[in-house]
């Protein structure tokens, strides 16, 4: 059994549904659909963990990561934080537990008030928190250390720093209240590939020396297989398939998966690959096809695949997948 299947699940999430409606019209505002970002997730993650979550733009991986944190209420399911239920917290115990969870947001500029200063930025949780001036000089001061910035760089403006320097600002940030979870959501996609290793080594750093867990949301597949230790592929609202780094890399079993990582540059030069290409368009998630959502584009589709939606079902070792073509 994995070391991180011992204790209590530090989250546990429980067929988490997200639809955003669609309204039509100004002063009569009707509603004709629904966008269904979110369907049926479940997993759990324990502490110390990075589970790692991917799949093609649109997929609802951000959105995930937002109802973990309760930053998007759920059309339904549950997540459980601690083995407390974040929905049924009253909006004060709420705000509590909220010092235990942060996000690391993907664009580090827009998510820095450009009118604050840097120590002013880290210091606002700590404001509301109402922890006194003089600890929160103190505190920002100290994080600016751990992130690898400098002293004199508190009483700057976000403008004049780096897209990774601001990255560093946004991750002290989030680390000022000694949070136990942390939801990065795209956190070095806009940045440098130089500077997406260094501030991966860092959130790498931060996790030994703090015992953070991690839900990494990316598209990213070489960054997810360097920071994950468990990784759960979406595909149009639904985890397909979710295990170990080692084994969703060397032994992929859904085939969307497969077509996934099959895109992932081999770093040893002549190494072929065998790019796996799928078929058609990813399917809407306004009106997702029955059965299995995958069935339109994949290349070992079954009768059953059109009609019955597969179940996570776990094959051993931890290692779950959603298929009929495994599980039947």
């Amino acid at each position: 059994m994995s070391a991180y299947h011992v204790k209590t699940p530090l989250v546990r999430v429980e067929n988490l549904v997200k639809e955003f409606p669609i309204s039509r019209g100004v002063l009569f505002r009707k509603n004709i659909g629904s966008v269904q970002a979110v369907n049926g997730v479940s997993f759990e993650m324990h502490d110390g963990e990075t589970l790692g979550l991917v799949g093609e733009s649109g997929c609802g991986k951000s959105t995930t990561g937002r109802l973990v944190l309760r930053l998007l209420e759920p059309t339904s399911g549950r997540v459980f934080f601690e083995n407390r239920d974040l929905a049924t917290l009253q909006p004060e115990v709420l705000r509590k537990a909220r010092l235990d969870f942060r996000m690391v947001f993907q664009d580090p500029y827009s998510s820095l008030n450009p009118r604050m200063s840097v120590e002013d930025i880290i210091a606002e949780p700590m404001q509301i928190a109402g922890i006194s001036k003089l600890e929160r000089r103190a505190r920002a001061r100290d994080l600016l250390e751990i992130v690898g910035l400098r002293d004199y760089h508190a009483t700057r403006y976000p403008h004049e720093f780096s897209g990774g320097q601001r990255q560093r600002i946004g991750i002290a940030r989030a680390l000022t209240m000694n949070p136990k979870l942390l939801v990065c959501d795209e956190p070095v996609s806009a940045l440098d590939v130089s500077v997406q290793a260094q501030i991966i080594n860092l959130l790498k750093d931060l996790q030994k020396k703090l015992s953070l867990t991690y839900l990494f949301v990316s598209h990213d597949l070489s960054v997810v297989r360097h920071i994950s230790d468990r990784i759960a592929v979406m595909y149009v609202g639904k985890i397909v398939e979710i295990a170990s780094k080692k084994d969703l890399f060397n032994k992929r079993l859904h085939p969307y998966t497969q077509a996934l990582l099959s895109a992932v540059p081999i770093p040893v030069p002549g190494a072929k690959s065998t790019r796996i290409i799928l078929s058609g368009d990813i399917p809407s998630a306004i009106n997702p096809p029955s059965g299995c959502r995958f069935h339109t584009r994949c290349p070992e589709v079954m009768k059953k695949c059109f009609n019955e939606d597969p179940v996570l079902m776990d094959i051993g070792n931890e290692h779950k997948v959603a298929c009929h073509l495994i599980t039947h």
